[in-house]
């Protein structure tokens, strides 16, 4: 089955860093075994979507909801088994708007 290196860009995260909570994005890298690029982008959405960590994390209201995008899908020849956990986790904090 290929295999997938995805690149996840959450956007509109409501985040409590350093005792206060502002809008952070992040980037995640994942891995991931599918049938095609679509299922292999679908596969990595809803493991960020399941993350129990980011979920107890994100304090945004029902009517400003996060966001998930694909930033990059790229068909990989192979990766070990061991390292297909997602990889890094770099949070930004996003501008306030005007």
């Amino acid at each position: 089955m290929p295999r997938y290196r995805i690149l996840i860009n959450g956007r509109n995260f409501l985040l409590e860093v350093e005792g206060s909570a502002s809008k952070h994005g992040f980037y995640q890298t994942h891995w991931v075994e599918a049938k095609d690029s679509e299922a292999a982008q679908a596969a990595a959405i809803m493991r960020v979507r399941k993350s129990e960590d980011l979920k107890a994390a994100t304090q945004n209201e029902s009517t400003d909801a996060p966001m998930i995008f694909i930033e990059e899908c790229e068909q990989i020849l192979n990766f070990d088994s061991a390292s297909a956990n997602p990889t890094g986790l770099a949070l930004y904090l996003e501008e306030a708007e005007a």
